[in-house]
């Protein structure tokens, strides 16, 4: 009803009376329908503290930031989502955000980062987005025991666009 009424603050009532402390998927739910009903001023308060799924909690921020149009603290949480994250899509999202004089600074962060980065195919993602096949090709090179068979698909995805002269395809 409240939906179709176009109020979010009865939503939000209504999630309340269910549930006075709600969890994380109904804060979440909360923030998708004020957005969805152009609230962003209600839904930024259960968007608040820290989350088990900080990237969704981050995008949610940026999504009600932008909707309010305040891009101060939209690039902040835009910079946040990418140190959360470390994926190739949050660093775009970073990336888009921030002016040509600071770029250079965080591209050179980003492929430190990627060649660093836990999870080798997250840093060959971040490399091949950037169009770095050199260092792309260094990391599969330095890091070939860590892509097991399973991850098989998702790199052959990834490397599509890569050179046949690449390590890549010496490894196969």
């Amino acid at each position: 009803m409240a939906i179709a009424l176009r109020d979010p603050r009865l939503y939000i009532r209504s999630i309340l009376i269910a549930s006075p402390e709600p969890n994380e998927l109904q804060k979440a739910d909360i923030a998708e329908v004020c957005l969805s009903l152009a609230a962003a001023d209600e839904a930024l308060p259960w968007l608040e503290g820290s989350w088990r799924d900080e990237e969704r909690r981050l995008a949610l921020q940026a999504r009600a930031l932008v909707a309010r149009g305040d891009t101060k603290q939209f690039l902040e949480i835009r910079r946040r989502q990418w140190e959360v994250s470390g994926t190739w899509s949050a660093l775009e999202d970073y990336l888009e955000s921030l002016s040509a004089e600071q770029r250079p600074a965080v591209l050179e962060a980003a492929k430190r980062r990627a060649q660093e980065a836990d999870d080798v195919l997250v840093g060959l993602e971040v490399l091949l987005g950037l169009d770095d096949l050199a260092a792309a090709d260094l990391l599969i090179v330095q890091r070939h025991k860590e892509l097991h068979g399973r991850f098989y698909r998702r790199l052959s995805d990834m490397l599509e666009t890569s050179s046949p002269g690449n390590s890549y395809w010496r490894l196969r």
